[in-house]
């Protein structure tokens, strides 16, 4: 019989490690508390502290049906641009939504929620990035794997009309990044189960016409007018995968576009995608009888 062997040197340097990850958490969280408590301050005096301010202009509380209403509310901090090379807009962090309604319910077996919240006209500003919705509704489940209503978080999000702008491709925000790396990874590893229409082409040739002035403008910075590209196209149409964490991916329409310049080691990756949407596949386990509390 042969017994597990444990690597003595790894297990000790993970140990070794654990106070450091505590520490970093530890730090996260007083951020994080300091940060809130520094913002609720800040709405009871209404002046800035500490950079942090938050106001709004109206505070409602309702007890049939229970509800929270926030109308017209405002959070700003300063930042530090985060790369001055690339003269960045020198703007502050805000955060503005015209009403914020938390409705509170008894979960149910057929709708077990227990919150619903609901945000209207979303605006965000910063020196990296600037991003609205029209509307954001979050869905809170309590124990959804137990009544088998939903097989993936305990939150369901919808956001309508949202838009991002980056100011700068050199200075993305982190979770643009992550989004766009995600999107990418399911597309090149996902399980694709439909695809409704697919065309693609290779080109090669020097380009010679511009769409404005500005994209003249930045070949000829960049060098690369006049040079040999290389361009790859890919639309896909009712495109749908799954991906490596159980998630399934929707997307009406998907463009791509890849150029590359043949005599030099740089390109550039365009990927347009419109009406996506996600929803947590169940596991097998996932379907077998559920618990009844009623």
């Amino acid at each position: 019989m042969n017994t597990p062997r444990y690597d003595s040197q790894r297990l000790y340097s993970y140990a070794k490690l654990m106070p450091d990850i505590f520490l970093h958490n530890l730090l996260l969280l007083s951020a994080a508390l300091s940060c809130i408590v520094l913002s609720l301050f800040s709405l009871l005096l209404s002046r800035r502290l500490a950079g942090c301010k938050l106001q709004t202009s109206r505070v409602r509380l309702r007890l049939n049906p229970p509800s929270i209403q926030i109308d017209d509310l405002y959070y700003s901090h300063r930042t530090a641009i985060p790369r001055p090379e690339l003269q960045l807009p020198d703007q502050p962090f805000t955060l503005t939504a015209a009403q914020i309604l938390v409705n509170l319910h008894i979960p149910r077996p057929t709708r077990p929620a227990w919150a619903t919240i609901t945000v209207k006209d979303i605006f965000h500003t910063g020196p990296e990035a600037t991003a609205s919705a029209a509307q954001c509704t979050i869905n809170l489940w309590f124990f959804p794997y137990a009544f088998r209503f939903t097989a993936g978080t305990y939150a369901h999000v919808q956001i309508d009309d949202k838009r991002v702008r980056v100011f700068n491709s050199k200075s993305t925000p982190s979770w643009v990044g992550a989004l766009r790396r995600n999107l990418i990874l399911t597309m090149l590893k996902g399980e694709i189960l439909r695809c409704d229409d697919f065309k693609s082409s290779v080109r090669f040739g020097v380009p010679d016409r511009y769409e404005s002035v500005e994209s003249k403008q930045r070949q000829a910075i960049e060098g690369a007018e006049g040079m040999k590209e290389r361009m790859i196209t890919a639309l896909l149409r009712g495109y749908h995968t799954r991906n490596w964490q159980g998630r399934i991916y929707a997307m009406e329409a998907v463009d791509m576009q890849w150029r590359d310049v043949l005599l030099d080691d740089r390109g550039r990756f365009a990927m347009v995608v419109k009406d996506a949407r996600w929803i947590k596949a169940r596991e097998s386990y996932e379907l077998e009888t559920p618990i009844n509390f009623w």
